[in-house]
């Protein structure tokens, strides 16, 4: 397993390349302004029945496993192609050493506001758990769900159809003066 999504009614696009979001490469600031979300490095989700809220897990592997006391999510958003962020900053994340033992999880809140939805931009969020753990796996899970607005499509689609991020990973914070040591992603 290297980057897997899990939900009912949700899939990464087929033609994206997953490996992107381990690269180690963050999108610049003017490719995440440009509202373009076909450009290389943005790996996107699709909500497939946009007309209800789904809930969504994805999980990475790190190449070892190793103490991590962050996890990194980069995501790329544009409200007016429908591509949103997880509803209510509502995250559900979870770490574990070995995948059939399950993951021991934690509730935290990341930014989603959108100020503009004409504009495309990079969120950086940066998770601290409450304390570090020993990981080897990683998953996040999160709803996209209503985004509250009306009107055309907006009607037609009151859910987010597309979240997309373009970097995950997990590390330890104070090893790094820019958020953290990120570990490798097998």
């Amino acid at each position: 397993v290297n980057f897997e999504v899990k939900g009912d009614n949700v899939a990464p696009l087929a033609s994206d390349n997953l490996a992107e979001l381990y690269d180690g490469a963050i999108l610049s600031e003017a490719d995440a302004t440009a509202g373009d979300y076909n450009k290389a490095g943005i790996v996107l989700i699709q909500n497939k029945t946009p007309k209800e809220a789904v809930d969504c897990t994805i999980i990475f592997e790190l190449e070892t496993a190793q103490v991590i006391d962050t996890v990194y999510l980069y995501w790329f958003c544009h409200g007016n192609s429908m591509i949103g962020l997880p509803t209510d900053g509502a995250l559900i994340v979870g770490t574990s050493t070995d995948l059939n033992a399950g993951f021991s999880e934690a509730a935290y809140e990341m930014d989603s506001t959108i100020a503009e939805l004409t504009e495309s931009f990079q969120r950086e969020t940066a998770i601290e758990l409450d304390a570090p753990v020993t990981a080897k796996y990683v998953s996040v899970t999160f709803t996209m769900g209503v985004h509250g607005y009306t009107g055309g499509n907006w009607d037609e689609k009151p859910c987010w159809e597309w979240v997309a991020l373009t970097e995950v990973s997990a590390g330890l914070k104070a090893e790094s003066g820019n958020g953290g040591e990120m570990g490798e992603v097998s």
